[in-house]
C-alpha cells in the first residue's frame, strides 16, 4: 500500500511553512539547516497550523464518503454495514474516556485495575488510530483528485478507491469494536465492584493564584534560616565580609593573581544536602549560593543541574561554561574537557553546586571529580540528592556534618500551608476549614512542594464539602515510601479537568529538568487533538490557557534559568507523578541501557523521546520501524537521521528533529517535486 499523507506537526530549526492539506504530495520536501541542500524523502510530513487542520471527530470524512457510495447505489449492503459500524465505533469513545477518567481514581489502589486501565487506553487509542487512518486514505484520494474539475470524475475515482477500502476495512472495524467492547465491559465491572462511582471532576476555571510563588528563585522562603546558616558555616564562610573579598560584591575582578599568591592545590570539600523529593533541597542550595557572604568568599561560583542519568561529559561541559567565555568544541573528548577544566580551576577558590544527583553517579563519581582537585584551598562542592547512598559516597566531611534536610517545622509549615491554601482570603473567616487543614497538614511530611500543590487544590473551592472530600480521600491510606510520589500530588492530578490530564501526562516524554519552550509544548498538545476548539479562538491561544492552568496548579513552573523568557520546567517529583500516570504510553531513551529495551518495549507506547549523547549510539536501531503505534517522536540530541526509519510510522502526529542531520536519499524521478 502506498504511503498515506498525514498532517504532522514538524519541528526543526526552520520556521513553519503552511500548505493546503488537499494539495499535499506524498513525497514531501523537508528543509533543515544542517543539510547542505534540500533533497526529497519518501516521508509524508507536512507543516500545518492548528487553524488549517484541527483534529476533530475521527472517521467523519470517511463516513461522509461512504454515504456518497450508498447514494450512488453501489455496494449498498457493505457500505451501509460499514457506515453503521463506523458510527457505533465513534459513539463508543465518550464512554471509554469517561471510564478512563474514573479508573484513574482507582489505579493507585489496585494493580489489576492499573493493568486494565492500560488495556482500555490501548484499545481506545487503537480504534481512534483506525478511524484516523481511514480519513487519511480519503484525504490522499482527494489530494490525487484535486485537479479534476468534474464532480463525476471525482466521484468515480472515489468510488473505485472506497469500494476496495470498504471490503478491507469492515473486518478491522469490527475487530476494533469487539476489543473495545470487551475491555469497556471489564472496566465497568471492576469499577462497580470497587465502588468507584466517581464522576469526572471539573473544577471550572483555574483557581486563584495565592501570594506564594512556585519558582525556586522566589525570595519569599518560609523557614530554613538555621539550615542556611549551618551550610554556610560548613562551607568555611566567615561571619563578616573581609575587605579583600568585598571587591567581588562590587563586581571588581579578583581572579587574576600573581604566581606568588597562588595557594596550595588541594581536593575540594564535598558537602551533601540530602532529603526526600520536594522537601526544599534545591531552594536551600539556592539561598546559600546567592548569599552575599558566599558571593564574597569564593572567586568563582558554578551551578549545574545534574539529574538522572549522570552524564560526565555534559556536566563537565556545563562547569567549563562558568569558567571560560570561549565557545567549547562540541566534539571535544572527555579527556580534553577535563584537562581544560583542571587548568581553569588551578587559580580559583570555587564553589560548585551539583543539584539533584542520583545513584547513577556512584560508579562515575571518582572519574568525574578528578579535575576538581586542582582548585585552591578552601574550594567547596555542594551536592543535593535524595539518596543517602550518594551522600555517603561523595561526602568528604564527617557524617555528622552532612545536612540531612527534614520537612519544615510544624509552626512554620502551617503558616506556609495557610498562604498556599487561602491566598488573599482571610483564614480567620474560615475556622472550620482551618480545623480540616490541620488534619491535612499532618499528612504532608512538611514538604513545601506538597503544600503548594495540595494548597492550590484546596484554594479552588473554599467550602467544607470540598475540603473534607480531600481530607477523606482513600489515597491517604495507601502505603508509600519516603521517596515515592506523595498522595497529595496524586490528588492534584486527579482533580484536574480531563482535558488537562492528558496534556500534563504527555510532558513526561521529555527528560527531567527539560526546559520547555511555550510554543513547543502547545504544538505537541495541539497535534494530538488535546486542545479543544472554542469558538473563533486560535488553538495556540487555547493551548496557552492550558499551559497557564497547569502552571497555576504548580505542575509546571517558570524556568528560573531563563528569566523573562516563556520557558517552563517540571519539578522532579511532579515528573515522577506524570510518569506514573502514563506507564506504557510514554518512553524515554536517555541512557545506553535503555536502548537495549527498545526491542522489549511495550507495543502500547505512543510517545517516545530520544536523549542520548553518545557517538557510539548515533544510529537508531532498525527496531524503531516496528513502533507503528507511535504518535510522537522527538530527538533531543544530534543524530544523523535516516528518513527511511519513519516509513512504517503510520500514526505519527508530532515529529521533532531539532539539531539532527537528515540523511535523505534522492528518489529517482522526483526532482519535479523539489521546491525552489
Amino acid at each position: 500500500m502506498d504511503a498515506v499523507v498525514r498532517p504532522v506537526w514538524f519541528r526543526s530549526d526552520e520556521p513553519k511553512t503552511l500548505q493546503d492539506p488537499l494539495t499535499l504530495r506524498t513525497r514531501a520536501s523537508i528543509y533543515h539547516r544542517s543539510c547542505t541542500d534540500c533533497t526529497l524523502a519518501q516521508f509524508p510530513v507536512v507543516q500545518l497550523s492548528p487553524e488549517q487542520y484541527p483534529r476533530g471527530e475521527r472517521g467523519g470524512d470517511f463516513m461522509e464518503t461512504v454515504q456518497q457510495i450508498i447514494s450512488a447505489g453501489a455496494n449498498i449492503v457493505e457500505a451501509t454495514d460499514l457506515s453503521s459500524d463506523l458510527s457505533r465505533l465513534r459513539a463508543s469513545f465518550p464512554k471509554a474516556h469517561i471510564l478512563i477518567d474514573r479508573a484513574e481514581w482507582g489505579r493507585f489502589k489496585d494493580v489489576n485495575l492499573a493493568v486494565l486501565l492500560s488495556q482500555l487506553k490501548d484499545a481506545t487509542y487503537d480504534a481512534e488510530d483506525l478511524l484516523f487512518e481511514l480519513d487519511d486514505h480519503l484525504l490522499q484520494q482527494k489530494r490525487d483528485d484535486a485537479n479534476r474539475s468534474s464532480t463525476g470524475q471525482l466521484l468515480v475515482s472515489l468510488f473505485n478507491s472506497i469500494r476496495v477500502l470498504i471490503s478491507r476495512s469492515k473486518a478491522r472495524v469490527e475487530d476494533a469494536q469487539s476489543k473495545l467492547d470487551k475491555v469497556v465491559g471489564e472496566m465497568e465491572g471492576a469499577l462497580n465492584f470497587m465502588g468507584l462511582n466517581v464522576e469526572p471532576t471539573q473544577l471550572g476555571k483555574a483557581p486563584r493564584m495565592p501570594e506564594t510563588s512556585s519558582v525556586l528563585s522566589d525570595p519569599l522562603v518560609f523557614g530554613r534560616e538555621e539550615e542556611q546558616g549551618r551550610v554556610i558555616s560548613l562551607l568555611g564562610v566567615p561571619l563578616t565580609i573581609l575587605r579583600s573579598s568585598a571587591k567581588r560584591l562590587r563586581g571588581e575582578s579578583s581572579r587574576a593573581k600573581p604566581p606568588a599568591m597562588v595557594e596550595e592545590v588541594v581536593a575540594p570539600t564535598v558537602l551533601p544536602i540530602v532529603g526526600i523529593g520536594g522537601v526544599g533541597k534545591t531552594t536551600l542550595a539556592q539561598l546559600v549560593y546567592n548569599n552575599p557572604r558566599v558571593k564574597a568568599h569564593f572567586d568563582l561560583r558554578m551551578w549545574v543541574c545534574v539529574s538522572d542519568p549522570f552524564d560526565i561529559k555534559r556536566v563537565t561541559k556545563e562547569i567549563l561554561e562558568h569558567t571560560s567565555a570561549e565557545a567549547l568544541d562540541s566534539l571535544a573528548s572527555l579527556n580534553t574537557l577535563q584537562v581544560e577544566l583542571s587548568k581553569q580551576l588551578t587559580e580559583e577558590k570555587f564553589l560548585l553546586v551539583l543539584d539533584d544527583v542520583w545513584p547513577s553517579a556512584n560508579e562515575k563519581w571518582r572519574r568525574f571529580s578528578a579535575p576538581l582537585r586542582h582548585g585552591r584551598q578552601g574550594s567547596m562542592v555542594l551536592v543535593t540528592t535524595r539518596s543517602l547512598t550518594v551522600a555517603d559516597l561523595v561526602a568528604t566531611t564527617e557524617p555528622t556534618a552532612a545536612v540531612e534536610l527534614q520537612g519544615l517545622p510544624t509552626d512554620i509549615y502551617w503558616d506556609f500551608f495557610i498562604k498556599c491554601s487561602f491566598g488573599k482570603e482571610c483564614p480567620q473567616l474560615y475556622p472550620q476549614l482551618q480545623e480540616i487543614g490541620r488534619g491535612i497538614v499532618s499528612r504532608l511530611c512538611g514538604s513545601p512542594l506538597a503544600a503548594k500543590t495540595l494548597g492550590r487544590l484546596l484554594n479552588a473551592e473554599l467550602t467544607e464539602r470540598h475540603w473534607r472530600s480531600i481530607q477523606n480521600s482513600e489515597l491517604w491510606e495507601l502505603a508509600h515510601q519516603d521517596n515515592e510520589i506523595l498522595p497529595a500530588l496524586r490528588l492534584s492530578y486527579l482533580y484536574l479537568p480531563q482535558k488537562l490530564k492528558r496534556c500534563f501526562a504527555l510532558c513526561c516524554m521529555f527528560p527531567k529538568d527539560y526546559s520547555f519552550e511555550r510554543d513547543e509544548i502547545i504544538d505537541l498538545w495541539a497535534s494530538h487533538g488535546f486542545v479543544a476548539p472554542a469558538g473563533s479562538m486560535r488553538l495556540e491561544d487555547i493551548g496557552s490557557r492550558y499551559l497557564d492552568d497547569l502552571s497555576s496548579w504548580f505542575l509546571l513552573q517558570a524556568d528560573p534559568r531563563f528569566p523573562g523568557l516563556s520557558r517552563y520546567v517540571m519539578h522532579d517529583l511532579i515528573h515522577d507523578m506524570a510518569q506514573s500516570v502514563s506507564v506504557g504510553e510514554c518512553f524515554l531513551v536517555q541512557d545506553p541501557s535503555s536502548y537495549q529495551t527498545l526491542r522489549r518495549m511495550p507495543q502500547t507506547v505512543r510517545h517516545m523521546s530520544v536523549d542520548v549523547d553518545d557517538a557510539a549510539l548515533s544510529r537508531m536501531p532498525t527496531s524503531l520501524e516496528n513502533l507503528n503505534k507511535l504518535r510522537s517522536l522527538r530527538f533531543g540530541t544530534k543524530f544523523e537521521v535516516e528518513i527511511s526509519w519513519f516509513n512504517q510510522l503510520s500514526n505519527i502526529l508530532f515529529l521533532s528533529l531539532k539539531g539532527c542531520k537528515l540523511l535523505m536519499p534522492v528518489v529517482q524521478g522526483c526532482k519535479q517535486f523539489m521546491r525552489e
